[in-house]
């Protein structure tokens, strides 16, 4: 499972490994895990997930936006209550690692997964100089829904007046 999600992280340039500069603070990076069963309750996959230490993270020095909306639940109701009194067909999508989708515009370093670190040619530590957002870094909400945002708006979307998350096509 960690091996997959590492595959997911190099796929997608998530960082490049390099030396941290002098005095620059290096967020950690954990590995978080998950089972997947089955209806009857039997393991159907490991599941493993890198996550950065975002809590060691600074405001105004490590990033400087977190806010992002999330749908209201009034909003879902109307939409499915709409869905149903005009028989409309719905459909949804879910983003496999949706976070990695979107860049990160500060300059951060992270600490290599554990079980997986390199050393530079020197014998010399590296850490990951993030691209891409992740799981636990502070700012990753944020960077996802303004990438989200532009890809459905240059789509012909529009978002709604009432709630920021509902777009109308």
């Amino acid at each position: 499972a960690m091996e997959e999600e590492l595959a997911a992280l190099v796929k997608n340039d998530t960082w490049t490994l390099c030396e941290a500069p002098a005095g620059t603070k290096v967020v950690g990076s954990k590995w978080a895990y998950k089972l997947k069963r089955d209806a009857t309750g039997r393991v159907v996959r490991y599941k493993a997930r890198l996550v950065a230490q975002g809590f060691t993270q600074v405001e105004g020095l490590d990033f400087l936006h977190t806010y992002a909306p999330v749908a209201q639940l009034p909003s879902v109701r109307v939409i499915l209550a709409l869905a149903a009194m005009y028989e409309w067909e719905l459909d949804n999508m879910d983003v496999d690692n949706a976070y990695l989708q979107s860049p990160v515009e500060e300059e951060l370093y992270m600490r290599q997964p554990k079980g997986f670190a390199q050393r530079g040619p020197n014998g010399e530590e590296l850490a990951c100089r993030l691209h891409r957002s992740l799981y636990g870094l502070r700012q990753s909400a944020n960077n996802w829904h303004r990438m989200i945002n532009t890809w459905l708006r240059d789509f012909g979307f529009m978002a709604s007046e009432a709630d920021p998350c509902v777009y109308i096509y």
